[in-house]
């Protein structure tokens, strides 16, 4: 988790939520449920946590150095250490699934990204253990490579572990086709996992 002291005091109820995720409903998930997480923290804190789409990946360091310099030719060409994951930009729905990822933006600032222990690669040097909180304001100053409108930031948590890049763009024009997402529309699956965070 990427953290600052701003966020632990002004959202306390929303940093306990996100301490308890990966340790208390995670291990009860498919990794990818990032629809019902993001409807979770939507439901409990409505007035501060709004849904969205972004477009993204994750990158350890070699790749991260390679990306400006990709023209077109596949990440593996230049240095077969590089290695990525992300999340396909406009993402639909696909039978059951989402083509795409979902996370939550706090007052209009912080990013919260409560599956992103999804894109744990630690054999490939990208360490990302539980939720990530990022401030959009506090990036590294870097205009990702990948995404134009995005930002990157440098995950190196020596609490958790977190080590590599993320790279975080919010979709301009999101069709918001998750909404069609049984996590999202069936209330009953978000209460399941309110009440197991108000029963500890």
């Amino acid at each position: 988790m990427i953290l600052n002291d701003e966020f632990a005091s002004a959202h306390p109820d929303i940093l306990d939520v996100v301490d308890r995720w990966q340790t208390e409903i995670a291990p009860l998930m498919v990794p990818s449920h990032c629809i019902l997480a993001s409807r979770t923290l939507v439901r409990l804190f409505p007035d501060r946590c709004v849904a969205r789409t972004v477009d993204g990946l994750f990158a350890n360091q070699t790749a991260h150095s390679l990306l400006p310099y990709l023209n077109g030719r596949p990440l593996e060409t230049l240095d077969p250490a590089a290695w990525t994951v992300g999340f396909v930009p406009g993402g639909q729905m696909e039978g059951r699934g989402y083509n795409g990822h979902v996370i939550v933006v706090v007052d209009d600032r912080w990013i919260v990204d409560l599956s992103a222990a999804q894109f744990d690669r630690p054999q490939h040097a990208i360490h990302v253990p539980g939720p990530l909180v990022l401030d959009m304001t506090g990036a590294t100053g870097q205009v990702s490579p990948i995404y134009p409108d995005g930002q990157v930031w440098k995950l190196r948590d020596v609490r958790t572990g977190a080590r590599g890049w993320v790279h975080y763009a919010l979709v301009p024009d999101d069709s918001e086709t998750w909404r069609g997402a049984p996590d999202w529309r069936f209330a009953s699956r978000s209460d399941r996992v309110i009440n197991a965070l108000n029963n500890k």
